[in-house]
């Protein structure tokens, strides 16, 4: 499937329409999304496995240590973004 994403900026949702059920997924795979500012701010304890791609925003905010989404995904057993894996934490 093929869906246009490009425009994508939030996984929030507003308070209308938010996004439900993330804090239960295992595996997040995003792609494409260039416009995607931040992690959805829900829980995402449940979360195994992260893969981001082709998401410049994301990149920044998931690095290590440093970035401002850093802590909601620093329990994720397995990181990838843009091709390279996350040592452990």
């Amino acid at each position: 499937m093929n869906f246009d994403c490009e425009k994508l900026n939030s996984l929030d949702g507003n308070r209308e329409d938010h996004v439900l059920g993330l804090g239960n997924l295992r595996v997040l795979m995003l792609r494409k999304l260039p416009k995607l500012e931040a992690l959805p701010m829900c829980n995402l304890t449940s979360l195994d496995r992260l893969v981001i791609r082709e998401c410049p925003q994301l990149t920044e905010r998931c690095k290590k240590t440093t970035g401002e989404d850093w802590h909601k995904i620093s329990h994720v057993s397995e990181i990838c973004i843009d091709g390279v894996k996350t040592p452990e934490n």
